[in-house]
């Protein structure tokens, strides 16, 4: 067998035609001739006596030497580089100056930049998984490491891919070390990130030791909780945090006592002295008739004489039959004078919040506006995976029929969470969701569109469409370009109706006064406001406070006075008034009232004898917007 040097040229028909040309048969070689390049491929034989076509480099690499082309085949396969990497391809499919060493071409000692779970790494091919391929930029061994906070999840990452801000102490992405501060059923601790159960991570603050706690309504339960944490207008008296602890409370009939701080809304804590100060009883005329109140409750000018409560004093009595009935003392019988819990029907129960939580109760044990639905002081049910219709769901135990429930795996292809995918946050099965990219259901939530909406003061800004009334939705031109408004038109609120929740979103729970409400009996027309048929009026006292409550702190309401006459002055502390073109004259009309802080409670006062016993209130609401000519 002749032996070719392969480091000197050498005329072959392979040569010519490896990657320009069809394959062609040996008769035809004579055609193939061309100029020899650098790395042209030739026919070698190796040094176990294989022969097969080698790029000259590959073929003195595995210590081959060259031999006759007729030994070998005309067209071969080589590595060639090609746009997308690299390929085997025939010799005649790719141009000679892109034929290269055949180990380019060898899968399984390829390597590419990887996302595993101990975070980026080079690794062949055939290791890296599924969808795990990185940008080779994330394997750079010489970039410095940080521990970052990416979409919410702490992973080690080169410090180029950490936003600035992102980056977070070198621990915290050591889990068997890291503490996080977290809700747990005795309050918040800060503890290892695997005892907290998963939801339950909170912001660092509320772990705080040395910040000071406040008695706060969270969520419509009374807590105690760092001051930070306890939003603007949420704080209760301390006692309200400590049931056992006796307040100076005002019921809803303006009697004022001592009762535990549970018992006890927390517009209606009253100081001290104004119990101690109530000891005294006197008979008091009120528009109900006579009736024996402590005379800090009686206004001046009506204390009147023992005698004429006597007749309206009544008492627990045993009647004919056995039946207990409250009557006037004067017409229950000698001897049958009994105790006046024998007398108090079977109390209804109402699904109460206590500071212990929700729990039901006699409606006389339940603070006022502390009433809530039935449903919050039901059990909580736990929840199985359920055989339905639909297919396997996890619902509460009740809703699964007997015989249907079965192993929580069942389940678990069909729950779906938020999965951060190439194109974009979706809800998708969880078996969907490749590891590792499942996130908050925040993420998944629609974009809420933004409305230009009208604030109690008639200013126009864009909110999102769930934090703006429905009747306070006006153009975007309102917006984008402001021009000044004033209530045009108003309606009273029925003060026997409440709760009430006005046009701007404010809800008026229920109002404190010595009286009650009234009725009408003559009301002026004009054209700015309206009365709803049937309105019954509050009364504000001289001397006595009327106090609004509110569910949520307002910072601006409007008030309508009626049959208030010259002398009758009205005065809302800690606010600015300012009377609107809306009246029936100097006295009778429509004031707006803007709080310096905003509160959920606002009292109302006349201190000034010269107009009389006081004069009638309602809260009023703006039905149109618009310029005053």
């Amino acid at each position: 067998m002749k032996r070719l040097d392969i480091h000197q040229p050498f005329f072959s028909s392979v040569n010519a035609k490896l990657l320009g040309l069809a394959a062609v048969s040996l008769l035809s070689l004579s055609a193939c001739i061309t100029s020899p390049v650098e790395d042209s491929v030739i026919c070698c034989e190796l040094e176990d006596g294989t022969i097969s076509s080698e790029t000259s480099s590959d073929c003195e690499k595995f210590g081959g030497v060259g031999v006759e082309d007729e030994l070998c085949e005309c067209s071969v396969d080589v590595c060639c580089k090609i746009d997308g990497g690299f390929q085997t391809l025939p010799s005649n499919e790719c141009p000679d100056a892109q034929v290269v060493s055949g180990e380019m071409c060898t899968p399984e000692e390829r390597e590419l930049c990887c996302k595993l779970d101990d975070g980026f790494q080079t690794v062949p091919v055939s290791q890296c998984p599924e969808g795990h391929e990185a940008s080779p930029e994330m394997c750079r061994p010489d970039e410095e490491e940080l521990c970052c906070k990416l979409d919410g999840v702490l992973q080690t990452v080169p410090a180029s891919q950490c936003p600035e801000g992102a980056e977070a102490p070198a621990e915290m992405c050591t889990p068997e070390e890291r503490e996080l501060c977290c809700k747990l059923d005795d309050g918040f601790q800060t503890v290892p990130v695997s005892q907290c159960p998963e939801g339950h991570e909170a912001s660092p603050e509320m772990c705080s030791p040395d910040e000071e706690e406040l008695c706060c309504k969270l969520d419509g339960v009374l807590q105690t909780v760092p001051a930070s944490q306890c939003p603007e207008g949420a704080e209760a008296p301390p006692e309200m945090c400590s049931p056992d602890d006796q307040v100076c409370c005002m019921d809803a009939d303006g009697s004022v006592s001592f009762v535990p701080g549970s018992e006890c809304a927390p517009q209606a804590v009253l100081p001290d002295d104004r119990c101690i100060a109530a000891d005294t009883n006197v008979c008091c005329e009120s528009p109900d008739g006579y009736e024996t109140i402590p005379a800090s409750q009686c206004p001046d000018g009506l204390e009147t004489s023992p005698e004429m409560c006597a007749a309206y004093e009544e008492t627990c009595c045993r009647l004919e039959g056995g039946v207990f009935q409250v009557v006037p003392v004067s017409e229950c019988p000698t001897g049958q004078h009994a105790p006046a819990e024998m007398c108090v029907p079977d109390e209804e129960k109402v699904c109460c919040e206590l500071p212990d939580g929700y729990q039901t109760v006699p409606s006389s044990e339940c603070p006022d506006g502390y009433a809530t639905s039935p449903e919050m002081c039901l059990p909580i049910e736990d929840d199985v995976c359920c055989e339905l219709p639909d297919g396997y769901q996890t619902v509460p135990s009740s809703q699964c029929p007997s015989g249907f429930d079965v192993p929580a795996d069942y389940c678990i292809a069909y729950e779906e969470v938020c999965c951060e995918l190439p194109d974009g946050y979706q809800t998708v099965p969880s078996s969907q969701c490749p590891d590792g990219y499942a996130t908050s259901p925040e993420m998944c939530l629609p974009i809420e569109d933004d409305v230009c909406c009208l604030d109690a003061a008639g200013n126009a800004t864009f909110v999102p469409t769930s934090q703006c009334p429905s009747a306070a939705v006006v153009s975007d031109d309102r917006c984008i370009d402001p021009q000044p408004v004033e209530c045009t038109k108003f309606r009273a609120v029925d003060m026997s109706a409440l709760p009430y929740t006005t046009t701007a979103g404010d809800t008026l729970q229920s109002f404190t006064s010595i009286q009650g409400t009234f009725p009408i009996s003559t009301a002026w027309s004009s054209p700015c406001y309206e009365m709803p048929a049937g309105a019954q009026r509050a009364h504000v006292a001289v001397g006595q406070d009327l106090v609004l409550n509110f569910t949520s702190p307002v910072s601006s309401i409007f008030l309508l006075r009626y049959y208030a006459q010259p002398g009758d002055e009205l005065i809302v502390p800690g606010a600015t008034l300012t009377p609107t073109f809306c009246g029936n004259s100097a006295y009778d009309n429509i004031t707006r009232v803007d709080l310096a802080t905003p509160s959920t409670t606002v009292t109302v006062q006349d201190i000034d004898s010269d107009g009389g016993s006081g004069y009638s209130l309602f809260l009023a609401e703006c039905i149109e917007w618009g310029q005053q000519p």
